[in-house]
């Protein structure tokens, strides 16, 4: 018997004219080894509606594994061509953390070696259904209340599934399974995200639009006024090579070319063939570009992963060589395929996993924040708080922008008498006039002890540097392409952070590149004076999306 079903199943992979939807239906109720499942073959009774309909389907009641495979590649061959694809799966299923599989009749058991050899894993059915995206459907029917451990990792029932672009997954009670099919699925134009919704004993996930329906309205009108077979060879051609055209895939070319070897299409399509083989990740691109990224989000990826600690080169929104590198450093990093190509999960995850680095490094700044003030305090306690002028000359050097600076300014001024302060500000207005490693070290012989001179020392330092280091810190900042309003929000952030900035106008003088570079001292990054990506993340964090917008 069992000999006969697998025989008559070989011959549905003979040569078959080209359907617009195919569907494979399986109800498994009575198991050898395992418990019966109530209701597991309601699908197949429910599957007499999919044929009304005109729908290709393949129909299995308590199948075994041989006929299940039998029935995939039957079905993988019709997807090369169909325009919807429909899998049901009725029976039970096990799961690990990474997989579901779905159990024949002739499981010998349930566990890991069980499961591998002799199931069906889900990965690869939804894997086949790409080939029709937005019109894939895979339901699912099993006991929804049954999660039984069963050993090596395994629990029964359904897992979490990593559900690929453009296929459709619902869940549902057995029961519930086969009148979806019958009542929903079957139907034209019949709403899935509206028939699911209205049902405790199913779910609905993946790609779901609200008028989302398996069989369109066209479908209806076809089956009733089914269409006359096409003569002549060349339409039947050109029909496919639309079709094949349309799916621009490795596979469908080839499709088209082993059933056309020299067609009037042949040049073209061996040309697109050869030029998607020397593109190794192809299909990976397309699945990007069907996201539909505008230039905001993509923008927020960029400034996710460069808060992540991948440079992508800027943050323009255009996924350039530096972007892709900085995706594919992540796809590394995170066990994934390195393909420089995103999808929707992998957003997810490094907005995710961003999220949670914005947090740290907030934290992080909490705690640097909360030891500089513990610091600041000792010393000013040690200094008498402002009781000289030597203690007071100690503290505005290590603390210039502390909390107890204009404090301890206003007590030095006190202490110097107002000439003396003027004759600072004025030698250290015509410095900063001069900018000149000459002109600071001239403030600091006249006032060594001065209200700028800190500042004055950080000046000569800087000057010091060796320029072409400047350059290129200058060239990174420019790279930004930070506007008024930026500089601006960038010179508020410091002065919160407690950093002098002098006026908040959005010109970064002088005091401005000594606050930026005082602030990456304190983050521990290189002090340049000028920003560059990881400074302004750094510094704004969790606003970094709003500044650079």
């Amino acid at each position: 018997m069992h000999l006969a079903r697998l025989t008559a199943l070989i011959c549905l992979l003979a040569p078959a004219a080209w359907a617009e939807d195919a569907a494979l239906v399986v109800g498994n109720a009575r198991y050898a080894e395992l418990a019966n499942l109530r209701q597991g073959d309601a699908v197949v009774r429910a599957a007499r509606a999919l044929e009304e309909a005109g729908v290709d389907a393949q129909v299995l009641r308590n199948a075994e594994r041989d006929e299940i495979g039998v029935a995939l590649r039957q079905l993988e061959q019709q997807s090369r061509s169909a325009d919807g694809l429909l899998v049901v799966l009725s029976g039970r299923f096990v799961h690990s953390d990474a997989e579901t599989w779905f159990l024949p009749v002739d499981a010998e058991g349930a566990s890991l070696v069980d499961a591998t050899l002799s199931a069906i894993p889900l990965s690869t059915v939804m894997s086949l259904m790409t080939n029709a995206p937005t019109r894939a459907v895979l339901l699912l029917g099993t006991d929804l209340a049954k999660r039984d451990p069963v050993g090596n990792g395994l629990s029964s029932g359904l897992g979490a599934l990593e559900i690929p672009q453009g296929v459709t997954v619902i869940r549902a009670g057995t029961r519930a399974a086969g009148a979806i099919l019958s009542d929903t699925l079957a139907k034209p134009g019949a709403s899935i995200r509206e028939r699911v919704s209205g049902d405790n004993n199913a779910s609905v996930a993946g790609f779901v639009t609200p008028d989302l329906a398996f069989l369109s309205d066209e479908a209806a009108r076809d089956a009733v006024e089914p269409a006359v077979p096409q003569d002549d060879g060349e339409s039947a051609e050109r029909q496919l090579w639309t079709r094949m055209r349309d799916r621009d895939s490795v596979d469908s070319y080839t499709l088209y070319l082993d059933s056309y070897p020299d067609g009037l299409f042949a040049d073209e399509a061996a040309e697109r063939l050869d030029a998607l083989r020397d593109e190794p990740f192809a299909d990976e691109r397309r699945a990007e570009e069907a996201l539909a990224l505008d230039q905001a989000a993509r923008q927020a990826i960029q400034r996710d992963l460069v808060l992540l600690g991948y440079d992508t080169r800027g943050i323009d929104g255009v996924f350039g060589p530096g972007t892709r590198g900085a995706i594919e450093g992540w796809q590394g990093a995170n066990d994934r395929d390195r393909t420089g190509y995103l999808t929707r999960p992998m957003i997810q995850d490094i907005e995710e996993q961003a999220r949670r680095r914005a947090a740290l490094l907030e934290e992080e700044e909490r705690a640097r924040k909360a030891e500089r003030a513990r610091a600041e305090d000792a010393l000013w306690d040690e200094t008498g708080r402002g009781r000289d002028v030597d203690g007071l000359g100690r503290f505005l050097d290590r603390f210039p922008d502390g909390r107890y600076a204009a404090e301890a300014r206003e007590r030095l001024s006190e202490l110097r008498g107002e000439d003396a302060l003027a004759r600072d500000t004025q030698a250290w207005n015509q410095a900063e006039q001069a900018n000149s490693i000459a002109a600071y070290d001239d403030y600091l012989r006249q006032f060594p002890q001065g209200r700028f001179s800190a500042a004055a020392r950080d000046r000569i330092a800087a000057l010091r540097q060796d320029s072409s280091e400047n350059d290129a810190a200058r060239q990174a900042e420019d790279q930004l392409g930070l506007n008024q309003i930026t500089r601006r929000a960038v010179e508020q952030r410091l002065a919160a952070e407690g950093y002098d900035t002098g006026p908040v106008d959005g010109t970064f003088d002088g005091q401005t590149r000594q606050a930026i570079r005082r602030y990456q001292q304190s983050a521990q990054l290189p002090a340049t004076g000028y920003l560059n990506q990881i400074t302004v993340v750094r510094l704004l964090a969790d606003s970094v999306r709003r500044v650079l917008q």
